[in-house]
């Protein structure tokens, strides 16, 4: 039971959303901030329970994900604003499963 205490509490933590925030300039013209995460999943087929000949004995797949935003305040009434998002796979070759989207634009 105390296993199992442990693989709930490092999912909360780790799995989970992380928040961070980068600082730019002190008088904040630019500043940087966005969210990310991980997916892991893992599948394992036991022969004693299931005899199968077909299907993969153990399967994995995953991603990493992160949302980064950009903020420029070039005068006091504008903003312009942008949301760029990089997610990469699991099991590619050297970046290979690597995405870069443009989510949002805007001023």
């Amino acid at each position: 039971m105390k296993n199992s205490g442990a693989k709930i509490l490092f999912v909360c933590l780790f799995i989970g959303g992380q928040y961070f925030q980068l600082m730019g300039q002190q008088n904040k013209k630019v500043w940087f901030d966005g969210f990310s995460r991980s997916f892991f999943a893992r599948d394992a087929i036991n022969d004693n329970i299931l005899p199968d000949t077909v299907s993969t004995r153990n399967a994995s797949d995953g991603y990493n994900l992160l949302d980064l935003n950009t903020h420029v305040n070039p005068s006091e009434n504008l903003e312009i604003f942008s949301q760029i998002r990089i997610k990469n796979q699991f099991g590619g070759f050297f970046g290979s499963g690597t995405s870069i989207d443009v989510r949002q634009l805007r001023a």
